[in-house]
């Protein structure tokens, strides 16, 4: 080979690399998993003043426009006081301000306990709350938002259900409600009117009048017990559904999804989300995708599946994230003002990493963790420096500051409910005062039917893919395809690179 034609060939393989390589950069980049960015690190982690030790749930939180998060929870009556009964109380938080003293609103004069469900908005400013008293009556209250902290103004609660599942160790979440801006109102509990199950009602104005209780599913078995119901409202105006249960055992059983369709009044067949073993479901609907999450026994972890069809067909079932293990409660979902999804949950990698995670949807999956609180576990007395972070319930307020709380899992000592918060990289949205009118239409109780199942068409569950095995199916790498484009590119440029120095080291 002559000078000239081993200088063209250089030349040549120069061009391919100069042109190419910075090619093959950008998309193993992209290839990468992208990395949450943020304006600020997350504020220190502090304990929720004036509540009790013995907590298993952070409160229910509502975010307005006026830079406001509204917290509801249930707690003694008097603190000081072993015997004292439960009420239901309010407080706010600000992040200049930080969190008021709390204002009891709700208790039983006879002397019973409460414990609270559930709480919903809708677009008029109303915020819903629903509570248990007697260990199986649930009730509902409601006022404007901006009244909520007032006694006063809330409506005289109504019973709405009275055989639903005790609030007890394991069984802390037994109901949830959701509301639109067209006067429905829907609740889902577990419960046992026509035998173990999920049951609905619901309101078409805003809580005036109520249905009586509908069975969603039933479990077939009164040794099994449905728990940790969740309601989402979308944006097509459906309600989503997911729950799990309990088996007699004490082991997890199976989860589900369902829909519910305000302006036909009717639930479609449950879907099963997975084989059993699921805890701690939650959803969401996002940019036109319903997507839920569940901790899986067989597992010890966290997985989602996504819908592009409003719920009727699910992807295969995918991890939130490998590294993660534990049964630390559900995955709290939530929405900046850049339209950015974050998934919040507690888990631990290891013995010395245990901790409180936020991860960011990708549009395709879920990015690396990263801690917003993080280290070893220490177990302690219940009220002691216990760490184990369990149970995330995240809300952003005005747009671009997320306060996410939780508790302490029971094995590290129960110490209260502890938050931190983040100003993210996202606009602030522009501060609204809460409008807060004086008059609430009363509510009129439910008239509770007589346990007639056979008058009733009950919903049986209904798988929407054939899953089979000990454990959920990983869902291929949706990255795989870019790869598999790479390869011959990097195939041709070696044998080109090899051809080279092969010819170079024979004329030598």
């Amino acid at each position: 080979m002559s000078l000239l034609s081993r200088n063209t060939s250089w030349r040549l393989i120069n061009a391919h690399l100069r042109y190419t390589l910075p090619i093959l950069i950008l998309l193993f980049v992209n290839i990468s998993q992208p990395k949450a960015q943020a304006s600020s690190f997350w504020s220190e982690q502090k304990r929720i003043p004036d509540y009790p030790d013995f907590a298993h749930e952070p409160p229910f939180m509502i975010a307005d426009q006026n830079n406001t998060v509204h917290a509801f929870n249930a707690q003694p009556l008097q603190a000081d006081e072993t015997e004292s009964p439960q009420a239901i109380f309010y407080r706010q938080w600000t992040k200049e301000g930080g969190w008021t003293i709390p204002n009891d609103i709700i208790y039983d004069s006879a002397g019973g306990s409460l414990d609270i469900l559930g709480i919903a908005s809708d677009s008029s400013g109303m915020v819903y709350l629903i509570f248990q008293q007697d260990f199986f009556d649930i009730y509902i209250t409601s006022a404007y938002l901006g009244n909520a902290g007032s006694s006063t103004s809330l409506s005289l609660p109504v019973l709405i259900a009275s055989q639903s599942t005790h609030v007890g160790i394991g069984f802390e979440g037994i109901a949830a409600i959701a509301a639109d801006k067209n006067g429905n109102v829907v609740v889902i509990y577990s419960g046992s009117e026509f035998g173990k199950g999920l049951y609905s009602v619901s309101s078409l104005d805003q809580g005036v009048t109520w249905s009586s209780p509908y069975p969603v599913y039933l479990t077939g078995d009164d040794t099994t017990i449905i728990t940790d119901p969740v309601l989402y409202l979308s944006e097509s105006g459906n309600f989503h559904a997911v729950w799990a249960s309990y088996l007699n055992d004490g082991s997890a059983g199976s989860g589900y999804y369902d829909r519910f369709d305000p302006n036909s009044q009717m639930w479609i067949e449950p879907t099963a989300l997975d084989v059993p073993g699921i805890r701690t479901p939650d959803i969401i609907e996002y940019d036109g995708k319903v997507i839920v999450s569940y901790y899986h026994a067989n597992v010890n972890g966290n997985w989602w599946r996504l819908s592009t069809d409003g719920g009727n067909s699910w992807s295969l079932p995918s991890q939130v994230s490998s590294a993660h293990v534990g049964t630390n409660g559900r995955v709290s979902f939530a929405v900046d003002s850049n339209n950015n999804l974050y998934a919040f949950f507690g888990e631990r990698i290891n013995d010395l990493n245990h901790g409180m995670w936020q991860c960011l949807w990708t549009g395709y999956s879920w990015t690396d963790p990263e801690p917003v609180v993080k280290g070893p576990q220490v177990r302690d007395v219940i009220g002691g420096k216990g760490f184990d972070p369990r149970a995330a319930r995240a809300v952003v307020s005005n747009g671009n500051v997320i306060l996410v709380a939780w508790t302490t899992d029971g094995f590290a000592g129960e110490n209260g409910t502890w938050y931190s918060y983040k100003q993210v990289d996202a606009p602030a949205l522009p501060a609204v005062s809460l409008d807060v009118p004086t008059s609430i239409a009363p509510m009129i109780p439910t008239i509770l039917p007589e346990s007639t199942a056979s008058s009733l068409t009950i919903a049986t569950a209904t798988a929407v893919l054939n899953i089979s095995g000990d454990s959920p199916k990983f869902a291929p790498n949706p990255q795989l395809s870019i790869i598999i484009g790479i390869a011959p590119v990097l195939v041709i440029l070696l044998g080109m690179i090899l051809i080279y120095y092969l010819r170079q080291n024979r004329l030598n």
